[in-house]
């Protein structure tokens, strides 16, 4: 195989994963190798089986789709009863927009713009391809490019290339969906700022919508820093009030909207 990498030497961790950094030794092609693992998981039986597969259909989501704003899958590694499964995938600089957003603050409208036109297309290209993604959030669009600490707020009026690239990534909760399969989801996936009120009520639903829902929460959060609905201390419970019952938030008056 052309792609090597160390085991000892991790770059991040997620929730169900942990990341190394990977290169070809071909090309030079720099990589990153998402490892899920049973062992390091601690997990047994059918509790294993559903991270297995979610992982494995996120490696089959992304070799179908080939768009500027979603993370490129090399290879898919997975051997039925090895316990492991390993997804390389391009390696993202950068970070993600929730890291940029707490170091860095909220951005300006025109920032905002230009991120939210590149991850509105990729969700838009997803669904007419009937892929629903399911957890669209900050930390989940990476960013291949950004300004530097001191540079100028960008303008879209300077006709200057945006400095912001952002990529789709995790497609871990995606699924398919077919114009026979309204309302065929029930499962409760995703991050709960990020769920449309369907979810939180406990709904069968359509995919396109939550993600759509999930979009907006993501264009909130570029342009004020904070979430529309309660915050990241709420529990499940308390959420679910705010956003099936309550239903309003607050705009904030620096945006546009107010002049």
């Amino acid at each position: 195989m052309d792609w090597v990498w160390t085991d000892e030497a991790p770059v991040g961790r997620g929730t169900v994963c942990t990341i190394y950094l990977a290169h070809n030794r071909r090309t030079g092609t720099l990589a990153a190798l998402k490892r899920v693992s049973k062992e390091e998981l601690g997990i047994e039986g059918s509790e294993w089986e559903l991270v297995e597969k979610s992982a494995v259909r996120e490696g089959a989501m992304l070799k179908v789709t080939d768009h500027p704003h979603i993370e490129v899958i090399y290879d898919l590694l997975s051997k039925p009863g090895r316990d492991v499964v390993d997804l390389l995938l391009e390696y993202i600089p950068c970070g993600d927009l929730h890291e940029y957003i707490l170091t860095r603050g909220p951005l300006n409208e025109d920032s905002c713009k230009a991120i939210f036109l590149q991850v509105g297309s990729a969700i838009a290209y997803c669904h007419a391809r009937g892929i629903v993604h399911r957890d669209v959030k900050l930390d989940n669009v990476m960013l291949t490019e950004c300004p530097s600490p001191d540079a100028a707020p960008y303008s879209l009026s300077s006709g200057t290339p945006c400095p912001f690239n952002s990529k789709l990534v995790d497609f871990g909760f995606s699924n398919m969906f077919g114009d026979d399969s309204r309302f065929r989801f029930a499962s409760l996936c995703g991050t709960p700022q990020y769920l449309a009120p369907e979810l939180f009520l406990g709904m069968r639903y359509e995919g396109p919508p939550v993600d759509v829902y999930s979009l907006g929460v993501v264009l909130y959060r570029l342009l004020t820093g904070e979430y529309p609905y309660g915050n990241s201390d709420m529990s499940n419970q308390e959420l679910a009030k705010e956003v099936a019952r309550r239903g309003d938030f607050d705009l904030i008056h620096a945006t546009s909207i107010f002049y």
